[in-house]
This record gives structure tokens, sequence and C-alpha cells, in this order.
């Protein structure tokens, strides 16, 4: 009989304790709930967050605390707009529909007005510094890659020239005949379109590398979307035409006349030529350099060795109409595609801020 009074009260006494175990879990929730944040919490809590993170904290708390949108606005809202643009933008975002976000708008607004000047004056200095990078480090390269092409061709040219049996291309050359057999061999293997397709090769390459600059600046300032760069410039077929002076130079060239050529190369193609300004596209320009020179070769061949006669007359007349053609890609089709190069730099340039603009 004890024992089952004690197995009774056990049980009892059990149920009393996980009874008592639910009484107290509901009386802790409740008082959990029971508790109210005060404006001086409130304050330590929204110090103690990031603005994103505070921003968010005042958009789900002020609901049940309607004191939260005076306090965030006097307090807090000050204090965004000492922040970065990207910060305001966040919270700016986050609060659009509660009145705190009718305070931060001039905030926003003039720190919008700020970083679109900043943006400007950055995308401005990229293009300048762009500019800089093809004139220094493109248009050499091409000129590099062009020499080559020269060399390749004019030796080819003066090989077929100079050739065949007993130099019967000099002895025709003598009756009047020459002239014509030289522009012939000249026209053969001097091709306009490899020339074109060099420059064209180097400066899509570059417009392209722009293009995708371009795009990664709008990804990393806008967060979304692309840019289209407008990455292709009119392109002008090159027309390399055989100067005057390089038939003159063919003829003492003929003639064996090694001491008149030499003074001929000295005056005529190292003396230096001022360069004016060209205007009306790379016609007026080809015009213009058809029958200049101007001497670059320095780097193969030195002033000292043409005075002191140690180019024999093939090379002579060689780098002469080497430097013929040199010049008139220089002068006129370089500075044609520079032209347009920096159009397009220019114009993708404010293309670029104006896209930012509408879209930040």
């Amino acid at each position: 009989m004890v024992n089952v009074i004690e197995i009774q009260f056990k049980t009892l006494f059990i149920c009393f304790i996980v009874l008592g175990g639910f009484s107290s879990c509901n009386f802790s929730s409740s008082s959990t709930e029971d508790i109210e944040l005060t404006q001086e919490e409130a304050i330590g809590k929204l110090a103690d967050l990031s603005p994103t993170e505070g921003a968010h904290f005042f958009v789900d708390n002020r609901s049940q605390y309607p004191f939260l949108d005076t306090l965030y606005t006097d307090n807090i809202v000050p204090i965004i707009g000492q922040c970065s643009f990207d910060t305001i933008k966040a919270v700016k975002e986050t609060i659009e529909n509660t009145p705190a976000n009718v305070a931060l708008l001039p905030l926003y607004d003039n720190a919008r007005k700020v970083y679109l000047e900043n943006i400007k004056q950055e995308i401005k200095e990229n293009a300048n510094s762009q500019k800089k990078a093809f004139v220094d480090y493109m248009i050499p390269a091409m000129q590099v890659e062009i020499d080559s092409l020269l060399d390749v061709d004019m030796s080819e040219v003066m090989s077929k020239y100079a050739g065949g049996f007993m130099n019967w291309r000099k002895l025709k050359y003598w009756f009047g005949t020459g002239t014509d057999d030289f522009e012939k061999i000249w026209n053969d293997n001097i091709d306009n379109d490899k020339y074109t397709e060099c420059v064209a090769k180097y400066i899509n390459t570059y417009l392209d590398s722009l293009a995708e600059q371009r795009n990664n600046y709008y990804i990393d300032i806008v967060g979304k979307g692309e840019f289209e760069s407008e990455s292709r410039i009119s392109q002008a077929t090159m027309d390399l035409l055989l100067a005057k002076k390089c038939v003159r130079e063919v003829k003492k060239f003929t003639e064996k006349e090694k001491e008149e050529m030499t003074t001929s190369f000295l005056k005529d193609w190292v003396a230096p030529t001022i360069l004016g300004v060209f205007t009306g596209g790379a016609g007026t320009a080809v015009s213009w350099a058809y029958d200049a020179g101007n001497f670059l070769y320095d780097v193969k061949v030195t002033l000292d060795d043409i005075k002191s006669q140690k180019l024999d007359s093939e090379e002579v007349i060689k780098y002469a109409c080497m430097e013929n053609i040199g010049f008139q890609i220089r002068q006129a089709y370089l500075k044609y595609y520079t032209e347009r190069v920096f159009r397009n730099i220019d114009e993708n340039s404010d293309k670029l801020y104006n896209i930012i603009s509408e879209n930040l």
C-alpha cells in the first residue's frame, strides 16, 4: 500500500514540475514582449549600427515606436548627409516611404550633384589618358610594323628592278623604258590594302579595349546593366603614291651617279620639312605629302652613313622610297586616324557620362 501511495505522489510531483516549467516559459516570453524601447536606448542602438543597418532598424520598428520618426529625422539624417553618396543612396532607398526621406532628399540631391561632377572630371581625365596612350604607344607600335612591311616590300621591289640577266632592267632605263618598268614593279609589290589593314588592326584592338574599360567603369558606378561604346571609326583606304622624287632617285640609281644621289638625298630627303596643319581629310594631306619628305629612318641609316657614302646605290633608292611611303602614311593617314580616334574617345566619354547620370 505504501508503495502505491509513494508512486502516486511521485507521479503528481513530476506533473507539477512539468506544469511549472511550462508556466515559467510563458511568463518569460510575455515579460520580454512587455519591454519598452526608450528614446535613449534607440539612439544607442542606432549609434552601434552602420548607416544602412540603422535605416533598416528604423523602418522595421517605426510603426511600434512612433517617436522613431522624429528621432531618426532630427538626429540621424543630418549625420547620414555627411556620408558618401553610395551610402546616402542606399539609405534613401531603404527609407523611401517614410517622413525621414523628405529630410534626406535635399542632402541626397546635393551629394548626387557633387558625385556627378567628380565622375565627369574623372571621365575627362580618363579620356585624356586614353588619347595620350594612343599617341605614345599605339602610334609607335603601328610605325614599327609599317616600317617592317616597307622594308620587306621595298627590298622585293629593288631585287626585281635591279635583277635580271646583266642588269637588263637598268639598261632598259637608259633607253627610256625604265620608269614604266619600275612603276609596274612598285604597283605589283606595294599593297595599299596591307597597310590599311595593319593600321585598322591596331586601332580596332585599342578601341575594343577602351570599350571594355568603359563598360566596367559603368557597372562599378551604376551597379547594373551594360554600357555599349561605339568602337569603330570610318576607314580611309590608303593610296600610296610613287613620288616624283623617288623616280628621280631611280634614274640616278640606274645611271650609277652615286655622288649625285648622295647630294640629292641629303638635300631633298634629310632637310627638315615644316609640317602644316592639314584640313579637308586624308586626301588633301596625301596630295601635299606626295612630293614632300622628312628623313626619319635614322635608326637604320645615319646621316654620317649617307655623307660618307657607306650606302650603295641600291640602298639609297630603297630608303628614299621607304621614307616617302612612310611619310605619306605618317603625315596623312595616321593623322587622319588619330583625329578620328580622338573624336571617338570624346563622343563615347560624353555618352558614358550622360547614361551614368540618367541611371544613377
